[in-house]
């Protein structure tokens, strides 16, 4: 795979991971709420995911062809996509209302929901860092890491600012939900 592949997805990876996260505080927000809780939930679980998924994904990729890293690539990618598509933004609004009002429990209703929501995709696209780490030519591991590692958080920042300032002005959340998806 050509390295300026590499880095875009890699830019993709990072600006849609902090985009999920807006876009789905953002469907939380009319049910719950905006309050400190509810980001802090949402950030202790999508970091977890990722530091799991890191993890994890780092001892896999280490023992996978250049070709079978790139087939997992996509795959998940794709999966991630569609998953936060049609099941985290299609469901989530319905979940909530309903724990909310099964355990009258407001803590633990984001708890669950965002867990089982938004836990196993942000896991599976944590992959995307340690095998584009595997998949860079370089000869310096630490250096492979660290180019990646800028590269996604340079995507990280660019979808905190181009989601909130601009997608959501100018398209709404919806439409944002479909093409951060569909960037995947």
């Amino acid at each position: 795979m050509p390295t300026r592949i590499i880095y875009l997805v890699a830019v993709i990876e990072g600006f849609s991971t902090l985009a999920i996260q807006m876009i789905a505080i953002r469907y939380a927000t009319p049910v719950v709420g905006s309050s400190i809780i509810l980001t802090s939930i949402f950030l202790w679980v999508i970091l977890l995911a990722l530091s799991g998924g890191y993890y994890v994904w780092g001892i896999i990729s280490a023992r996978k062809s250049k070709k079978e890293l790139t087939y997992l690539l996509w795959g998940y990618l794709v999966f991630v996509g569609l998953w936060y598509l049609f099941v985290s933004f299609f469901f989530q609004t319905s979940l909530l209302v309903t724990m909310l009002e099964t355990t009258n429990n407001y803590i633990l209703t984001l708890f669950i929901v965002v867990i089982l929501l938004f836990f196993v995709p942000v896991f599976l696209a944590s992959q995307t860092l340690p095998l584009l780490t595997e998949l860079l030519t370089e000869d310096h591991k630490g250096k492979a890491a660290g180019s990646i590692l800028f590269i996604s958080t340079i995507g990280s920042f660019l979808g905190s600012i181009v989601t909130s300032i601009v997608l959501f002005q100018w398209l709404g959340v919806m439409h944002t939900s479909v093409i951060v998806c569909v960037s995947l």
